[in-house]
Formats: structure tokens, sequence, C-alpha cells
């Protein structure tokens, strides 16, 4: 029970974290006797903490979307500047060769050398027989093989379909939706930030 109202409280904390910050602003101030250039530099660190919940919020994103870091980005824009990599004046060529590889199987029909004997005759019927018994029964075998390979193939693929579907789903929500309490606390951080930055000498005058 304790640990499940532990779990709950801890739900929003980002909530904490963005009250947190806000108290302790206001609490220096107050300890600075709302000095108006105090305030002032409250009111810019309140700016800035909202600004760097939009870089937080960006960074996350791409993230999400597998895209490299921005400092990445602008390193590999510089590395493909082409004052910095000259084009190479030579040229190789390779020949490939491919082979093909086939599997297969040859029978030749069992024709009866003597047909005079009326025995060896129906022997050599029975043996032609149990040769294409033999033939269908090999073709049957590798038909259902194949078959149970295939099947096994669709329904891997289709499973596989499905994870990234749902795993699609998820990435897109999670940009849609997911970054709204990165928006809620950079609105409020913002929202001190404008206050204390706009009214500083008036609440100077008013709590100094």
């Amino acid at each position: 029970m304790l640990k499940r109202l532990i779990r709950w409280l801890w739900e929003p904390k980002l909530v904490y974290l963005t009250l947190l910050w806000v108290i302790i602003v206001l609490f220096g101030l107050f300890m600075m006797n709302y000095q108006e250039p105090i305030i002032r530099v409250g009111g810019l660190l309140f700016q800035l903490s909202g600004l760097a919940t939009v870089i937080w919020g960006i960074k996350k994103t791409r993230d999400q979307f597998g895209h490299p870091a921005v400092l990445a980005g602008i390193r590999s824009w510089f590395k493909r500047c082409p004052l910095c990599n000259r084009p190479n004046m030579g040229r190789a060529e390779g020949l490939m060769s491919s082979g093909l590889v086939g599997n297969g199987s040859m029978y030749s029909p069992f024709i009866p050398t003597d047909r005079e004997n009326l025995d060896e005759w129906m022997a050599s019927v029975e043996k032609g027989l149990e040769n294409i018994h033999s033939r269908i029964s090999s073709v049957e075998s590798d038909y259902h093989s194949t078959t149970s390979k295939l099947e096994a193939g669709i329904k891997a693929e289709a499973g596989a379909r499905d994870n990234l579907r749902s795993e699609m789903k998820h990435i897109i929500e999670e940009s849609s939706t997911g970054g709204l309490h990165i928006t809620f606390i950079g609105t409020v951080w913002l929202f001190f930030g404008v206050v204390l930055a706009t009214l500083a000498p008036e609440i100077s005058a008013l709590l100094g």
C-alpha cells in the first residue's frame, strides 16, 4: 500500500520540478529584498529555463524519429564542404560475377527390354509403378516442405509488420502528445520570466 502511494505521488514529478524551480528563484528574490536588478536576473533565469525546455523538446522529438543530434548534424554539414573534401580523380572499376546454383533431380523411366516373359513384364510394370509412387511421394514431400516454409515466412513477416505498425503508432502519439509536459514546464517558466522582467520596478516598489 505504501509503495503504491509513493508511486502515485511520484507520477507528477515534472510538476514538482517546475514548482521547485519557481520556489527556489522566488526564495532567492525574497532573500535579496526584491531588488529590481535581482528581479530582472530572476526573470532572465526563468526565460532561459523556458528556452531550455524548448531545446529539450526538440531533442526528444529528433531522438524519437532517429535523427542525429543537432551538433552531429552540424559536424556532418561541415564535413560535406567541397573545400574540405576534394573529389578523387582516380577511378577504380571492378568486375563482379555471380553464379546461379540450382537443385534438380533427374528421373529415367524403366523400360522393360524383354516382353516375351509375362512374369518379367509384370515385375517391370510393378517396378515402374514403384518408381512413379516414389516420385509422387518426393514431389508431395517437397511441396509440403516448401508450403510450410512459405507459411512460416508469411506469419513472421505479418508479425514484424504488426510490431512495426504498433511502434510507429506509439512514436507518432508520443511526438504529438508526449511533449505536452515539456511544453507545460516551459510555459510556466516563461510566464514567470516575462512577468518578473517586465514588472521588475513595480514588484520592487511593492515588495521591496
